[in-house]
This record gives structure tokens, sequence and C-alpha cells, in this order.
């Protein structure tokens, strides 16, 4: 580096900074620091420093900026900024894989979702639905480990939104003894699901930390105030789509109708008839429910509505 005539080549250094505007707050702290300097050096030296000390602004500036964003950064990566959620990348669901005998063949083929050979829970109806325990009432843990351990050991099941960081209470159960290829299991029901996305279960045995399951949750059914189809808002598609209604109440027709027609078009409604299939009371709650069975029929993708027993929703049907 080429130095100075007075042999100093911080100047030069300082030149080499970036050059960035200080925070109000900031560079009066340091016009203010140069100030008392002045007062308490010579002409000469008052006139250097301040030279100096112009020079070093930027560069100060620079420092600061990165000492900021440094911090930023590094809190933000250990999440001591709750309120918002880590930026998420591509995450894998867990898979499903078979429920083994313990000679080694099958129970059940793709009955199982999580970690083979660790822990997982059995899967029958596909994915969860939000808001809905359809799917929920009779869940099997099964867990790979020390039966010794495992036995009568308490699993916590954890929801975490992957989306939201919000978390919730999936499900909390003892476990019993070994039952196929597993060393230890449970029959238990899960808590609903909040509302749809990707969701990673974090389970806990005894207070520590044993396994995540990462898993789809889809929309929730297409619903009314007293009815709902056994079809979630993601499952909406142009066509026919063979379906169950349920309705609240008992003693209700053999047959229902149910009427669709696009949003904002007239002349253009269809009525479609659902048959009555059974009638029984709904463990959540006692509710009385009145099932039917038939088919949503949508022409075009778009929204549409729905009208059940004079009440009404409207859904996006895709293509």
């Amino acid at each position: 580096m080429q130095r100075l005539s007075n042999g100093d080549s911080r100047i030069d250094l300082l030149k080499e900074l970036p050059r960035r505007p200080l925070e109000p707050a900031a560079e009066q702290a340091i016009l203010q620091a140069l100030r008392e300097e002045e007062k308490r050096g010579t002409v000469k030296r008052k006139r250097r420093t301040r030279r100096y000390a112009l020079l070093a602004v930027p560069a100060v500036a620079a420092l600061i900026a990165w000492g900021l964003l440094s911090g930023v950064v590094n809190r933000a990566a250990d999440g001591l900024f709750g309120s918002r959620p880590a930026v998420m990348h591509t995450v894998e669901l867990s898979p499903l894989f078979d429920l083994l005998d313990k000679d080694g063949s099958v129970v059940y083929p793709d009955r199982l979702r999580g970690i083979q050979g660790k822990i997982a829970y059995s899967e029958y109806w596909g994915d969860f639905v939000a808001n809905s325990g359809h799917a929920l009432s009779k869940i099997f843990w099964y867990v790979w480990g020390d039966p010794q351990r495992l036995n009568g050991a308490t699993l916590v099941a954890t929801g975490v939104d992957l989306s939201t960081g919000k978390q919730f209470l999936v499900n909390e159960t003892k476990l019993s003894g070994p039952i196929y290829g597993a060393d230890a299991h449970t029959v238990t029901r899960f808590n609903k699901f909040p509302s749809k996305g990707t969701w990673r279960i974090d389970v806990e045995i005894d207070g520590e930390p044993y396994g995540s399951i990462v898993i789809h949750v889809k929309d929730e059914y297409i619903h009314t105030k007293s009815s709902s189809f056994l079809l979630s808002k993601d499952d909406a598609k142009a066509g026919s789509t063979e379906t169950t209604l349920t309705v609240n109440g008992h003693d209700l027709a053999d047959t229902l109708d149910v009427i669709v027609q696009p949003v904002g078009r007239t002349g253009e409604a269809r009525r479609l008839h659902f048959v009555k299939t059974e009638e029984y009371v709904q463990s959540d709650g006692l509710v009385p429910v009145t099932e039917y069975s038939g088919s949503l029929i949508f022409d075009a993708p778009g929204e549409w509505r729905i009208e059940v027993l004079g009440e009404k929703t409207v859904v996006e049907v895709r293509s």
C-alpha cells in the first residue's frame, strides 16, 4: 500500500472502506466525541483529528451496520423472534410403510406413517382434515425400542404448523406392551388439527424427544351450519365426485336435494339427489346425525354455491 507523506497509511485504509450513512443518533455521538477531543488537543491535532474522524465516519457506519445485521441474523437463527416463523424450505412428508409381524410378514400394507423401526401411527383414511375429528377417533401408535422402558410410558405428541409456528396438543396417552412386530403400542384418539397445511408432530416419551413425523392436513370439509360433505375443499374438482353428506338430526327425509349453482350466473342451478344410508349419534358431543350418499357435480372450475336445507356455502372448484 502506498503511504502518505506523513508516513501514515491509515487514511488509505479508511478510504478503501465502503461509505454508508450513519443513523442520526450515531452521527451525533461521533461528532460530540470529536468536539471534546478538539478542546483537549492543539490546533494542529484538532485539524488532523477532524480530518481522520470525518473519513472514519463511513467506516464506522459500515461496522455498525454489519454488527446490527449480524445480531439480527443470529437472533433470528436462534429463534428469539418468536412472532415470526422461520423461512421454510421444501419439506418431505414422512412416508407410509407396512405394519409387519414378528416374523416379518405384512399385517397391513401401507398402514403406518412415521419413522420405520422407531415410531408411527396408523393411517386409515388418508390425510387428516382441518377442524374435523372424522378420521381421528381410533388411532394406533406403534413404537420400537426398549420394551421395559416403553411399557407404561407416557407419550405426548405436539403438532407444529410449519408455516406459522403455531402449536397444539395432538395427543397424550399411555403406552401398552408389544403387538405384532412393535415393542409397544396404544389405541387412542387425536385432537382436531386447527388449520390446513404441513404439520410436524413432535413426540416425547416420558419427557424425552423420541421422533418427529411430518404430515399434510387438508382444508376443512365443505359444510354449512348443520351439514357437512365428507369432501375437503381441497378436493372440490370439476366433474362428478361421489361423497357422503352428514346432517345434524334424526327422523329426516329418506332423500335430500342439494342445489349447486355457479356464483355470478343465473338459471344454471342443478338439483342433486342424496339418499339416506344410516342414522347414528356422533361420539364427539353426542350429536344425532343422519348420513346420506350421493355425488357432487360441478360443470366447470370456479366459485360454486351449495345449498342444503336452505343453508348455503360457497366453494372454489378446481379443474
